[in-house]
């Protein structure tokens, strides 16, 4: 790095989704070369596409030394913008310190609140840190950086009482129920909010179960999982990919909450089953069909990479659709954080037919993963089968990275060249390299109005049919036992509302 700047490289220039080498540097927990691209000028305040700071990174990433380079270096070019880099928000209002409560990390927490960092500052949603840390290791020294400025603990950061259920009971039939909602948004939940009414299906993390919200008598799908399986981490990223994301076409979640025995998620019930379901009935999907699925999850995956989340598990099981007909994305337990643009990842995961050529190389995969699943969901809705399929792994790997296609004659000419281009072997030449908008652009699109879209305003050509629960014989939805200190899954309890 050092003989790179003497030979007069730009310390501040721009990679894709506007990061710097600083950005890099920050995520990576390169702390000397962090201070040293500093000292030539590389901007400590420089924000990445999504509002994210050098600061921001090491934070959320966890790295300490990398953090401390940072302010130090910064502290000693200028206390001016060293106040910026610590009360700095990106996209969403989080600051450095906010990321390092998410997380409980104390020593992430005590350097920046040592250089100044402000517990009280609130993101978008009205979240100080201070108030993230309610319930974390994190609140103790929270308090006492407060208490240290303003000598006490101010009013408005006291711990505020919560309504009790059996007094909520009591509010008129006049109250909207729209209002109680909102009056619940802040409120814990616990399995007394919901009355179980059928078992929708088992995944490899889990069971999933239809209940009721009975405050407004809406339905929703509950996942639970047994704390001690070590299948929790999974349930853990999918709660965590959830809380940041409110999409139109991925599953919304409402409230994350456990008991002794359990962690539970409460997200949106789509009536109309799953892609592998309808083409169990249709067999093959029509093209104007496919089209309207595939704008969709194009829509709900460039969404995802716009968080730097890879999805990984795109499938057909994995695709439901709500009562309306429009797609949902759902189950994202092999999704990774934390993956920019140029990130790269060797995990061996995802569905085995969908597997691109270099995760079976082994050779490192980034988000043109997704784009290349993509390829093999088109060519299953339009012919009722996987691109590649073989009894033994072996010789479906070799089928894969052959990457030799098959097409049915009644297949337009646009459909083949997007499956083609999706498919590409080598992830480099692959469309969607450069993000979702060359996909958007490809023939097989042409005449679709992303906006609309969007906006839900394209007339669903399939209408589905609506999903039969099973009975609850034989199942139990919730432990008896009441949520103990000792089992307390830090971080997991979470509350957006109806």
């Amino acid at each position: 790095m050092k003989r790179l700047l003497e030979q007069g490289a730009n310390p501040s220039a721009r990679l894709e989704e506007d990061w710097t080498a600083l950005h890099v540097a920050a995520y990576m927990g390169f702390g000397e070369v962090c201070a040293m691209l500093i000292r030539e000028r590389s901007e400590a305040t420089a924000v990445t596409a999504a509002g994210l700071t050098p600061l921001h990174l090491s934070a959320k990433m966890g790295h300490v030394e990398a953090a401390q380079a940072i302010l130090m270096a910064t502290q000693t070019s200028s206390s001016t913008e060293l106040r910026e880099v610590l009360d700095a928000g990106d996209a969403n209002g989080m600051t450095a310190l906010h990321y390092a409560t998410e997380r409980e990390d104390e020593a992430m927490a005590e350097l920046l609140l040592s250089y100044g960092a402000s517990p009280t500052l609130s993101n978008h949603v009205g979240d100080s840190s201070f108030s993230l840390a309610a319930d974390s290791s994190l609140y103790e020294v929270l308090r006492e950086s407060i208490e240290r400025k303003w000598g006490s603990l101010p009013p408005e950061f006291l711990p505020q009482w919560t309504v009790s259920l059996p007094i909520l009971q009591h509010i008129t039939l006049e109250s909207d129920v729209s209002s109680l909602s909102d009056s619940l948004i802040d409120m814990e939940v616990s399995p007394s909010f919901f009355r179980p009414i059928g078992f929708l299906g088992k995944g490899a993390f889990g069971e999933v179960f239809l209940v009721e919200y009975e405050a407004s008598g809406e339905l929703f799908a509950l996942k639970s999982i047994e704390k001690g399986r070590d299948m929790k981490q999974y349930l853990q990223t999918e709660r965590n990919v959830l809380t940041r994301l409110d999409h139109p076409f991925i599953v919304r979640l409402h409230w994350a909450f456990q008991t002794t025995s359990h962690l539970y998620l409460v997200v949106d019930y789509c009536a109309g089953g799953d892609l592998s379901e309808l083409l169990a009935r249709e067999k093959a999907l029509s093209e104007e069909v496919v089209q309207f699925y595939t704008a969709e999850i194009i829509l709900a995956v460039e969404a995802l990479h716009s968080e730097n989340v890879l999805y990984r598990d795109l499938k057909p099981e994995n695709i439901v659709l709500d009562q309306d007909g429009h797609i949902r994305l759902t189950d994202f337990g092999l999704a990774k954080e934390a993956m920019p643009a140029w990130a790269m990842t060797r995990s061996f995961c995802g569905p085995q037919g969908y597997f691109p050529p270099e995760m079976v190389r082994q050779q490192g995969h980034g988000r043109a993963v997704d784009w290349y699943m993509l390829g093999c969901l088109v060519y299953e809705m339009l012919t009722g089968v996987p691109p590649f399929r073989a009894r033994e792994s072996s010789r479906l790997y070799e089928k894969i990275q052959s990457g030799r296609l098959k097409f049915p004659r009644k297949m337009s000419l646009e459909a083949q060249d997007l499956i083609q281009c999706l498919l590409h072997i080598d992830s480099e030449e692959r469309l969607g390299r450069n993000g979702a908008a060359e996909i958007k652009a490809h023939p097989f699109f042409e005449g679709v109005d992303w906006d609309r879209v969007l906006a839900k305003e394209v007339r669903v050509p399939l209408m589905p049919t609506h999903k039969q629960h099973c009975s609850l014989t034989g199942r139990r939805v919730f432990s008896d036992e009441d949520e103990q200190t000792e089992s307390h899954v830090d971080g997991w309890n979470f509350s957006r509302g109806v």
